[in-house]
């Protein structure tokens, strides 16, 4: 799995979501205008106090994190300010063996059928092979 790492320098006219698109514009080779918009992922507003937040904890340790997924991305950011971005690959992308790995796949399976016109939404009932039952509801979430 790839990995990049910044360090926020933090100006007046630059946000952390600025920051974290322009890295993964350069990753990918494109402008930040054709990407997906960060709030289709996270609050930018609220990962912005949540990392200030952290950074001014008294009880800080300098690792303290905020992680999302973003544009086939897992970003972390740590409140010393350093940005570390892993690309999924498909080894990422395969069969889950932790919580991390299930929302990966999920998020890459649900891109994938909405790219591919699927109609996702709806319910759907499950069984594993130790006979556990689960239910799946998928629907879509209106942006502000």
């Amino acid at each position: 799995m790839d990995r990049y790492h910044t360090i926020l320098r933090c100006t007046g006219d630059t946000s952390l979501s600025s920051t974290i698109i322009e890295a993964i514009a350069a990753i990918d080779r494109v402008e930040p205008n054709e990407m997906e918009p960060i709030y289709s992922a996270i609050d930018p507003d609220a990962l912005e106090q949540l990392v200030e937040s952290l950074r001014r904890s008294s009880h800080q340790k300098g690792d303290e994190r905020a992680e999302f997924t973003f544009d086939g991305y897992r970003v972390t950011v740590l409140s010393s300010g350093e940005i570390e971005i892993r690309q999924h690959t498909t080894e990422t992308r395969g069969e889950p063996t932790d919580e991390m790995a299930f929302h990966l796949a999920l998020t890459h399976l649900l891109q994938t059928a909405t790219a591919n016109g699927v109609d996702i939404e709806g319910g759907w009932g499950c069984r594993n092979k130790s006979d556990s039952k689960w239910g799946v509801e998928i629907y879509g979430v209106k942006e502000r």
